[in-house]
């Protein structure tokens, strides 16, 4: 009876420590693993290098006991743009979604993650067609519940734009969103004039820049790769097209 504590203890720390799930184990072998599994993979190899620093920092909370910390950190590590093109796939999207889950996560965003998209063309399609397209999808997603202002909130991506989103946000406000004061937040990405904000269509290319501006100002990373001094060693950048 005595020892018995001790065993409950151990069995505690045991189910608490994170795991890579059984069906992701094969991925570093597979010579194909698929988008989604790979991104699943990654995720929890990394949650296992993090979860210890994690209970760490959570020891600056005195009134939490070691188990409690355990299980807040294990809860933690458990777990929408619109895109029209024809490689989306189920797996493309869920795989998409994880990645909008961790971006939004690592910088403290209060926001979830997911993605949607259209399996077409939009190049063979009219711009009537496309409206009318992407009104549909507004409401089958609206019928489901999926979308909304503190619900989901959608935004463009590959073929997607200002006008695709400013349809989006019409076919709300005169369905379901009638009656609601917030009807213009159903979605980011619209254009100014209906509550857009400035510098959003060149965010994402920005965003880019200043992600390898950083990597290749990174001395170490540069070090480890073997590329000292490889920026001013390059006689042309490429910048986009004009």
């Amino acid at each position: 009876m005595l020892t018995s504590p001790k065993v409950i203890y151990s069995l505690s720390a045991f189910r608490h420590k994170h795991e890579i799930p059984k069906h992701l184990e094969k991925v570093p072998k597979e010579k194909d693993p698929s988008f989604s599994q790979m991104i699943e993979y990654y995720y929890h190899a990394a949650a296992q290098v993090m979860e210890p620093m994690m209970i760490k920092e959570l020891e600056k909370y005195p009134y939490m006991k070691k188990e409690q910390r355990e299980q807040r950190v294990s809860a933690m590590l458990k777990l929408m743009g619109i895109r029209y093109a024809m490689d989306v796939d189920a797996d493309e999207i869920r795989a998409l979604a994880y990645l909008m889950a961790f971006k939004t996560a690592c910088v403290n965003v209060p926001f979830g993650g997911s993605k949607g998209g259209i399996r077409i063309d939009p190049k063979k399609y009219t711009a009537q067609e496309l409206q009318t397209i992407t009104r549909r999808y507004t409401m089958e997603l609206l019928r489901r519940n999926m979308i909304g202002p503190g619900i989901d909130v959608p935004a463009p991506d590959v073929n997607t734009g200002e006008r695709e989103m400013s349809w989006l946000v019409d076919q709300y406000v005169k369905t379901f969103g009638y009656n609601d004061v917030n009807a213009l937040a159903i979605t980011t990405g619209k254009p100014v004039a209906i509550g857009g904000i400035n510098g959003r269509t060149a965010a994402t290319g920005r965003g880019l820049f200043k992600a390898a501006e950083c990597f290749l100002n990174d001395k170490d990373w540069m070090d480890l790769l073997g590329w000292k001094d490889w920026l001013e060693r390059q006689d042309c950048h490429c910048t986009g097209l004009w």
